[in-house]
């Protein structure tokens, strides 16, 4: 306590011990919603994540015939591939069966002529729908 002087008020300055601050328990890490690696469609499309990194989410996912999960709109952009149409529907009027080099021998030739021929057909067939 300070003695004061005539002009001056007493001031008396209570030296309280500070609050001490309480240790939080640490907290858990929050578990990703983002699917990652190897099978990271498959833990969105059974539910156990939300979304790939890419963004996938369940209601995009789709099996294949292998029941492998896949991408919808991939999985519908590779079925309208018209070249690879062209091809199976060419190897199905030649009667081709195993493995065939397109454009290599004389089935070959034969399977690529007919594919191309195809391809034209269907591009035609597509500009018409489009009122082309």
């Amino acid at each position: 306590v300070v003695v004061p002087k005539k002009a001056m008020v007493a001031r008396v300055i209570s030296r309280k011990p500070a609050a001490r601050l309480v240790e939080k328990p640490p907290s858990r890490a929050m578990k990703s919603v983002i699917a990652k690696g190897r099978q990271s469609r498959f833990l969105v499309f059974t539910g156990a994540k939300e979304r790939t990194i890419g963004g996938l989410k369940a209601t995009d996912i789709v099996k294949n015939r292998y029941g492998k999960c896949v991408s919808k709109k991939a999985s519908n952009r590779a079925k309208n591939n018209i070249w690879a149409n062209a091809i199976k529907e060419a190897r199905a009027e030649l009667g081709i069966t195993g493995f065939c080099t397109i454009g290599m021998g004389a089935e070959g030739k034969a399977l690529y002529h007919k594919a191309k021929t195809i391809l034209e057909q269907t591009k035609a067939e597509q500009l018409r729908a489009q009122g082309l």
